[in-house]
């Protein structure tokens, strides 16, 4: 049963892909091989990965923002890195 309900691309990134294993969660429930307490509790699931999508995109978009700075910061890291240390006692 859980295969059945699985997305395709195993992952639930989009409104599309938990919409696709909510018509599977209600074809099972309506073919009766699966509880109505699973189904409800998988609904609930696929509640709150749809809320979180907002929270999610706005991640992404503050990434982009922030990866000019990451980049500067990981170069100027590994310049300090790559740099020759003193030799001591010599």
């Amino acid at each position: 049963m859980s295969a059945e309900l699985c997305n395709p691309v195993e992952d639930y990134i989009t409104q599309i892909d938990i919409n696709h294993v909510l018509g599977k969660l209600f074809d099972a429930l309506a073919a009766n091989r699966i509880s109505v307490k699973r189904a409800s509790s998988l609904a609930h699931i696929a509640d709150l990965l749809m809320r979180s999508q907002e929270g999610a995109k706005r991640d992404v978009e503050q990434w982009k923002q922030d990866l000019p700075t990451f980049k500067t910061w990981v170069k100027l890291k590994n310049v300090k890195a790559e740099e020759p240390k003193p030799e001591i006692g010599n």
